[in-house]
């Protein structure tokens, strides 16, 4: 089915302090929302008008705290919610006879992002139960989990940033061979999935709905020897058990996997392959500018067509 992302339509609800709903939307001049990278919490931001609605200017009722809903619908039928956030950034403005009201607003991971504590786990827990109790202690539920889940050893962390620490455990897991992780928050309640996961796949094709492209073949970060090291003994060294190979006519990148003291060499040994298969490659980065696709997230996979890069 073709899709015309022209025809989606904006909705931006303000709950107050009280819990009421006010659509601002007819107030927005200037509406964004994205998810970068490196960053856990979606965020949205817009500047609005700060004119009356039914309790008397927009400001006196959308107070940091408070959470806005951005929702979309296709042809305005069927409204769904496309992120939520609670109002982090707040100013106010004028200039003239005429005031704006300016917001930037997180959903519930910016928390954790915030956030310091100690954490430690001993050996032998497993992916999902190590991040589910950080998501259990801050009272945020866990709605899906389909993110790695393999054993770790001992992990501890002192006035860490949640959020870092989050990121670092799955990170390991995708060491140990579990696939590559990441968080999202969908309606109050948090997902871990895993990259690509997604079951609608969307095509993208230049000139009909992206209108630039960009395709780079990176190094950095590539993995072409992985080393299994053992446990430590009396002297706290790690003995070398295994050299495992991949593509190392790029050059010998290295990466180092520790095995566990209830893991066999030959776990190891297939963790350490699975390091090469999600790393041992260059990494191609495609960048496009299209019109917003408010159901494509962040981790989704999708379908582009261009004559730069071919199909991919």
């Amino acid at each position: 089915m073709d899709i015309n992302p022209f025809r989606y339509r904006y909705q931006v609800i303000l709950v107050t302090e009280k819990g009421e709903q006010i659509d601002i939307t007819a107030l927005i001049e200037d509406l964004g929302w994205e998810e970068q990278e490196k960053e856990l919490a979606a965020r949205i931001s817009f500047s609005a008008k700060n004119d009356g609605i039914s309790r008397g200017k927009l400001s006196s009722s959308a107070k940091p705290g408070c959470y806005v809903v951005l929702r979309y619908s296709y042809d305005g039928k069927n409204a769904q919610e496309a992120v939520r956030g609670k109002i982090d950034e707040w100013s106010l403005g004028a200039k003239l006879s005429s005031e704006t009201l300016k917001i930037k607003a997180y959903d519930e991971l910016r928390d954790l992002q915030e956030s310091k504590d100690n954490v430690y786990y001993s050996s032998g827990i497993k992916t999902k139960s190590a991040v589910s109790k950080i998501f259990s202690k801050w009272k945020i539920p866990l709605q899906t989990y389909t993110g790695p889940d393999v054993t770790h050893g001992k992990m501890k962390y002192n006035n860490e940033k949640l959020g870092s620490i989050i990121t670092k455990i799955l990170d390991e897991a995708e060491k140990k061979g579990g696939g590559k992780g990441f968080l999202r928050a969908v309606k109050g309640k948090v997902q871990v999935l895993r990259y690509g996961g997604n079951e609608t796949v969307y095509h993208f094709e230049e000139d009909k709905n992206f209108t630039s492209v960009s395709y780079k073949v990176n190094l950095s970060g590539m993995v072409t020897r992985v080393k299994v090291f053992g446990e430590a003994g009396d002297n706290d060294r790690r003995p070398l058990e295994a050299t495992v190979d991949g593509k190392t006519e790029y050059g010998i990148r290295q990466e180092i996997y520790n095995r566990g003291n209830d893991e066999s060499l030959g776990e190891a040994k297939k963790a350490a392959k699975e390091i090469l298969k999600e790393k041992g490659d260059p990494e191609k980065e495609i960048k496009i500018k299209a019109v917003d696709l408010p159901s494509v997230r962040k981790g989704d996979v999708i379908h582009i067509k261009s004559p730069l890069i071919g199909t991919g």
